[in-house]
C-alpha cells in the first residue's frame, strides 16, 4: 500500500474548517430545544446523598420524590412541599 502524504498545514486547515461547521449551529442559536426550557428531574432516594442531588439540580423542575424511609427523606420534603411525594 503506497503511503499517502498529508502535510501538516492542510491537516490543520481541513479540522479547523470541519470545527468550524460543527460549532456554527451553537453560535447561530439553534437548537432542540428553547433555552429557558427546564429539564424536568424526579429523585429516588431524597435523605441523606440524595439531598445533595437535589440541593445540585434545585433550578430544575422537580416532577416527584421517592424514598422508602420517610424519617430519612423528611427534611427534603418540608423545604420542597410542592414536589409530589411517592412511596416505594
Amino acid at each position: 500500500m503506497p503511503e499517502v502524504r498529508f502535510p501538516r498545514r492542510e491537516f490543520l486547515q481541513r479540522a479547523s474548517v470541519a470545527a468550524a461547521a460543527l460549532s456554527l449551529p451553537r453560535v447561530t442559536g439553534a437548537q432542540s430545544a428553547a433555552a429557558g426550557d427546564k429539564l424536568k428531574v424526579a429523585f429516588v432516594g431524597v435523605g441523606g446523598r440524595g439531598r445533595a442531588s437535589i440541593e445540585g439540580l434545585a433550578a430544575e423542575h422537580h416532577v416527584a420524590y421517592c424514598d422508602v424511609d420517610d424519617a430519612r427523606g423528611a427534611g427534603t420534603y418540608k423545604k420542597y412541599p410542592e414536589v409530589p411525594r411517592l412511596r416505594d
